[in-house]
């Protein structure tokens, strides 16, 4: 009687090594859930390294202030405060094209006459 070959089961990705913390454990949760494909791996580093940027942008605010005094001692808005902004919108917009939970239904607002703003 032939022994019939162990199929093994393909390893999971590794988060890149530049991650840590919840971005990595995002990748590693994502990867272990989903049967991603290659532009879907692409589209989850993405969204990880966001995800990170944003977090390093609000731990410097959090420790420097949201605002910051420029050279002629005026007041303005710490430039992390606008790194976590769009970070945030990039890691929304890039988990939002994963499409990987339910579908998520439009919620913008109907114009007049049925038609989405």
């Amino acid at each position: 009687m032939a022994l019939k070959p162990v199929r093994t089961l393909p390893s999971l990705p590794e988060p890149p090594e530049h991650l840590s913390g919840d971005p990595a454990r995002l990748w590693r949760d994502t990867v272990a859930e989903f049967d991603l494909e290659a532009h879907q791996i692409a589209l989850l580093g993405a969204a990880c390294d966001a995800l990170a940027r944003m977090l390093e942008a609000r731990d410097l605010v959090n420790v420097q202030g949201p605002v910051v005094t420029d050279s002629r001692g005026g007041v303005k808005a710490h430039p992390a405060v606008a790194i976590e902004r769009d970070s945030r919108l990039g890691f929304a917009r890039l988990i939002r094209e994963l499409a990987l939970d339910v579908p998520v239904p439009d919620t913008r607002p109907v114009r007049r006459g049925g038609q989405v703003s």
